[in-house]
């Protein structure tokens, strides 16, 4: 029965960054929403020994012949930041590859999300070679919520989820279907026509695919229909009129030239100023309870 719960645990990476911080305040927010257990990870690079915030943990700017140092200073530091949450925590400081170490950990740990700050934007290396954080959405098999940074707390009561009609979109919108009522937010449903498609017909053809992936809440749900010629332009648009996260779905790709930008959910996650949660839908990772139905609760969650 725990597995059908959401989030019941929460991998939090961090790097002691402000973004990280602020990512793990989001963690902290929907632990005490679900009862999680959060699971923090710091990851120490081992070609990067001095990049990752040394400053935080009052560890001069030199390479490093010894990790157990930074290890233990980064376990105090971790046990510091997470000490205002009532819930369960483990805390563990590794040498490694970033990307790899917290995919094996979301894993081994058994984790019902990935919570983590990303940067977004950074220019011509961050397009060609991607962020740990897009790196980690492009090969997760949990849920990732990445999170930009934000001065004050945000709301989980309005969700919007992009659904173009395909098996991979429709198990996506049962999990934000799930996360929705689990949370007592309000769910639109995002679909982005052609320029030459006719909105009406569109409109017919979605409110039939909602009742058959949803059932008769499908009949229910607010549908918004936009053209665009970018999928990821239109998401980005729409999430920043009043939206407080996007769900999404992440899934491999077939080699292209175009993939060297990334996939949709990986340019969302580039570019929109909201949270994103980016929901893998290889075979048999999507949560079982994604398809459960579930009476709304009392309110958003705040992060």
């Amino acid at each position: 029965m725990t597995r059908h719960v959401p989030a019941r645990r929460i991998l939090v990476p961090i790097d002691f960054s402000p973004l990280s911080l602020n990512a793990l305040r989001a963690a902290m927010a929907l632990g005490d929403r679900f009862g999680s257990l959060l699971q923090l990870l710091f990851v120490l690079e081992p070609e990067q020994p001095t990049a990752m915030g040394m400053a935080g943990l009052g560890i001069a700017a030199f390479p490093m012949i010894d990790s157990a140092p930074t290890l233990k200073a980064a376990r105090e530091r971790l046990k510091k930041e997470s000490s205002g949450y009532a819930g369960p925590v483990t805390l563990r400081a590794v040498v490694g590859s970033a990307v790899a170490t917290i995919q094996r950990a979301a894993l081994s740990g058994r984790a019902d999300m990935i919570v983590m700050g990303t940067h977004g934007r950074q220019g011509l290396k961050r397009v060609l070679f991607g962020s740990t954080a897009e790196s980690v959405v492009r090969g997760s098999a949990v849920p990732v919520l990445t999170v930009h940074g934000g001065k004050r707390p945000l709301q989980l009561r309005r969700l919007l989820c992009p659904f173009n009609m395909t098996p991979h979109a429709e198990r996506t919108l049962a999990y934000a279907n799930a996360l929705a009522q689990e949370l007592g937010a309000a769910l639109t449903v995002l679909y982005v026509r052609g320029e030459h498609d006719w909105e009406e017909d569109q409109r017919l053809e979605l409110r039939a695919r909602l009742r058959q992936t949803l059932g008769s809440r499908g009949s229910h749900l607010d549908l918004r229909i936009v053209p665009g010629r970018s999928p990821e332009e239109a998401i980005v648009r729409e999430a920043g009129r009043g939206y407080d996260a996007v769900v999404l779905c992440e899934h491999p790709l077939a080699w292209s030239p175009s993939q060297l930008m990334g996939s949709t959910a990986e340019k969302t996650v580039r570019d929109c100023d909201v949270p994103v949660l980016s929901v893998p839908v290889r075979a048999g990772v999507v949560p079982r309870w994604a398809a459960a139905r579930r009476p709304a609760g009392k309110g958003g969650v705040l992060i």
